[in-house]
């Protein structure tokens, strides 16, 4: 079988979407299918998702050779923030056979198959008139992420990661490094740290033997970031459900809006610690408060035990198998 996956990427985007779609990509290769990318993008992206089979396109402005591109397909799966109604519509018109991850459902579908794994989603869909897989079940993560031993909490912590994404659209990484180089000096931190960051430069002068800066890593490197970190320190999106698959016990931070649902309902399952908004004017104060909470061991163990009891990294092969059958039908 055929697959397109739609989707983007880069400057202002971040690569979320494409590291989600990846790990469908990924479960179908696996099953023997034949995935093919389309992405939104203005970079180029062979170094972040190498072995695969991809095309650049600005989709949004070449509409007819989108259409010719997927009519070749068997099934057309779509992750885009972006996409406007007329493609969007276009596309449910001329295909039967179609998916779209939606997780800050704001449009109507006339049919195919809704996937929404943000943690306790499943309410928004009782009603729903189209088919959808929905809840943490069907959380997608890439194949660095699928097979993991339950992890061994330490005493301490040691190390704290810090990732705001490849853009850090807040600002935030350079503020929250420098709270833990003032307020915590025997802890080690490890930066993930875009080239796109405007306070880069700074960042950078700050390195030193307890501080690690990190760029353009790989799905299996930050996979081995999160586990030999003790606690981290992030915004929301696809990167919670990373972090609660290798059971890291983390600190989130808002940015966006359609982040929130994930922040907040990762706190409500006792998996993370909201501390506000990037624009809280105590966000200091509630950051230093809940990292040293984080130093229990007691605490991170029972996050970390939440985290990976939810998340077993079989998502994406029930959504690749629920995709088949619907197909076959």
């Amino acid at each position: 079988m055929k697959i397109v996956l739609l989707t983007e990427a880069g400057i202002h985007i971040g690569y979320g979407h494409l590291f989600r779609c990846l790990s469908l990509y990924q479960a179908f290769k696996v099953k023997g299918h034949k995935p093919f990318f389309i992405i939104n993008c203005n970079e180029d992206l062979s170094a972040i998702i190498p072995d695969t089979n991809f095309l650049i396109l600005n989709w949004l402005e070449n509409k007819e050779e989108l259409f010719n591109l997927v009519s070749i397909s068997d099934y057309i799966i779509i992750d885009s923030f972006l996409i406007d109604g007329s493609i969007l519509n276009e596309l449910q018109n001329r295909y039967k056979n179609f998916a779209i991850i939606d997780d800050f459902p704001r449009r109507k579908y006339l049919h195919g198959l809704i996937i929404d794994w943000t943690i306790n989603c499943e309410y928004r869909y009782s009603h729903s008139s189209v088919k959808y897989l929905a809840g943490i079940s069907y959380a997608a993560l890439r194949s660095d992420f699928w097979n993991l031993k339950n992890r061994i909490i330490s005493n301490e912590v040691f190390t704290i990661l810090i990732t705001f994404g490849g853009f850090d659209i807040k600002n935030l990484t350079l503020k929250v490094l420098k709270i833990i180089v003032e307020k915590f000096k025997k802890i080690k931190s490890i930066v993930i740290v875009g080239n796109k960051n405007i306070n880069i430069n700074e960042i950078h002068q700050m390195a030193n033997d307890n501080i690690s800066l990190v760029s353009d890593c790989s799905g299996i490197e930050m996979r081995d970031y999160m586990l030999s970190s003790d606690l981290a320190i992030t915004t929301g999106g696809q990167t919670l459900y990373e972090l609660a698959r290798t059971g890291t016990p983390t600190i989130a931070i808002g940015t966006v809006e359609n982040s929130m649902e994930d922040i907040l309902g990762w706190q409500k399952v006792n998996f993370i610690d909201y501390v506000g908004n990037w624009d809280d004017p105590d966000l200091e104060i509630n950051l230093i408060n809940m990292i040293n909470k984080n130093l229990s061991p007691e605490i991170r163990e029972r996050k970390s035990k939440i985290g990976q009891g939810l998340i077993d990294g079989k998502g994406c092969f029930r959504i690749v198998n629920a995709l088949l059958a619907n197909y076959s039908q």
